[in-house]
């Protein structure tokens, strides 16, 4: 997938949000929830099937696929994914999905934490001046900021303790997208 001249224009927070196609026989279609975010020369996409990719601007390669499904063998399905941002380290990734979860993730695919939320999650951003900082909105109409500290949470300590958000942010009378 090649980065057209007109998807190079994105806001100032380096994200695009819009309609993508991509030449995988999977997601052939064009995908108007798709969420583009522009690093370097790395772009990370995710889609309503519940895939993650992660592209090299320069040759249209897709250089990683994860997968986000939930349960186990015949029950096993795709998780929807709504945003995706980069962390300000340019090696981690949070992902919003319907699986009411913010999930954060490493460029290698692993996944370093889900955040709980009552309900789907539909928008994440790190803060560019805060490293660990993240915000996430939610079917239940309230934003969370989360600490995750410097590592972002993939450190000893917080694989050990339960997530909660730092402050919530109520007023929103139904869903919230950042």
């Amino acid at each position: 997938m090649g980065v057209s001249q007109q998807s190079r224009s994105f806001t100032r927070f380096g994200c695009l949000s819009g309609a993508i196609t991509t030449s995988s026989p999977r997601n052939s279609s064009i995908c108007a929830s798709d969420t583009l975010v522009v690093r370097t020369v790395l772009i990370a996409t995710c889609s309503s099937r519940g895939l993650l990719g992660i592209w090299n601007t320069a040759t249209g390669v897709l250089l990683r696929r994860i997968n986000f499904t939930t349960g186990n063998g015949s029950e096993k399905r795709e998780v929807p994914l709504f945003c995706v941002d980069w962390a300000p380290d340019g090696k981690t990734l949070a992902v919003a999905s319907l699986d009411n979860a913010c999930h954060v993730v490493r460029v290698d695919g692993t996944v370093v934490r889900r955040l709980k939320h009552p309900a789907g999650c539909f928008g994440v951003a790190f803060c560019p001046l805060q490293p660990g900082v993240l915000a996430s909105s939610c079917a239940d109409g309230a934003v969370r900021v989360w600490e995750l500290g410097s590592d972002y949470g993939a450190g000893a300590a917080a694989k050990t303790q339960s997530a909660t958000p730092t402050a919530t942010f109520k007023g929103h009378e139904k869903r919230t997208f950042m």
